[in-house]
Formats: structure tokens, C-alpha cells, sequence
């Protein structure tokens, strides 16, 4: 992470991919049960943050994938 780069809040990322607080929460709850390929995130304490950088690999990573649920 750079550091003029700050982490991104669940509301800021849900706007950002334009999807719902919680399907974010849904997908962060998937990852800290094992499942894998979903999205990158940094928890402190309660808080959940995202590293904006490892969310814009994330979806260039997903860009190329074909059919599949892709972490619903």
C-alpha cells in the first residue's frame, strides 16, 4: 500500500463496486471461512478495511474468469 493510499471502509468499497453493505460483509464472512478468490481485506479489531490496491488486482484478477458464481 502507498502511503498517500488509505484503506477503504465497507460502505466506501459497496459504493465503489456498487453493490450493498452487505453483500460486502457476505463475501468478507465466505473468506474468513476458507473459501477463497474473494475479496482482499484487512481486519482491525471489528473494523473491516480494504487496501485499494489489492482491490484493484482483485478485479482485474476476476475480469478474465468465465461463467461460475464469482463469490456469490
Amino acid at each position: 500500500m502507498e502511503s498517500n493510499d488509505r484503506l477503504l471502509s465497507v460502505r466506501e468499497l459497496a459504493s465503489l463496486l456498487n453493490m450493498s453493505v452487505p453483500w460486502v460483509y457476505k463475501q468478507c464472512e465466505k473468506s474468513e471461512k476458507g473459501v477463497e478468490g474473494l475479496l482482499p481485506f484487512v481486519r482491525l479489531g471489528e473494523a473491516i478495511r480494504f487496501d485499494p490496491g489489492a482491490i484493484k488486482a482483485y478485479l482485474e484478477s476476476r475480469r478474465n474468469l468465465k461463467g461460475g458464481k464469482n463469490g456469490d
